[in-house]
């Protein structure tokens, strides 16, 4: 009982890093196609940022490679509620650990090639690597359930 509570929390975690990372997504990528400035605050680089040649990646603004992954994101946890054969877990881990590993990239390319700051890309990062928590949680618990149900047959 605990761990189907648990795993309805990490679910519920799932989604709503999914939503927010959604809506940070479609504001760099509305900012983006309308040619408007990004609302920076205390990190005035975002704009540097955003108009780098390095903030379109294979012809795409990064913000819309954002949008797809928060939104596979959200549909591979809302398929977790159904998952039985384990599934949507494991492409969810997969696409995690890929979302985490480009994260950490595009904050090494801030860093190093703009040299700048921007806040909302930060706040993408820092939801990616919360998710990835989350996915492996989620993976580790699916795993101890696993071995305790082989160990009790």
């Amino acid at each position: 009982m605990l761990m189907k509570v648990m795993q309805s929390s990490h679910v519920t975690a799932v989604v709503a890093i999914a939503v927010l990372g959604l809506l940070d997504a479609l504001y760099l990528y509305t900012a983006h196609i309308t040619e408007t400035s990004l609302l920076c605050g205390p990190l005035e680089g975002c704009n540097a940022v955003a108009a780098s040649p390095y903030s379109i990646l294979f012809g795409a603004p990064i913000s819309l490679w954002g949008i797809f992954f928060y939104t596979c994101i959200l549909i591979l946890g809302i398929a977790l509620v159904t998952d039985m054969k384990g599934y949507a877990k494991n492409i969810l881990y997969g696409v995690g650990v890929l979302g985490a590993l480009s994260s950490l990239y595009f904050l090494y390319v801030q860093a190093f090639f703009i040299g700048a700051w921007c806040i909302y890309c930060l706040f993408s990062a820092f939801l990616t690597f919360v998710l990835a928590g989350v996915i492996i949680l989620i993976w580790s618990h699916s795993r101890a359930d696993v071995s305790a149900t082989q160990n009790t047959v």
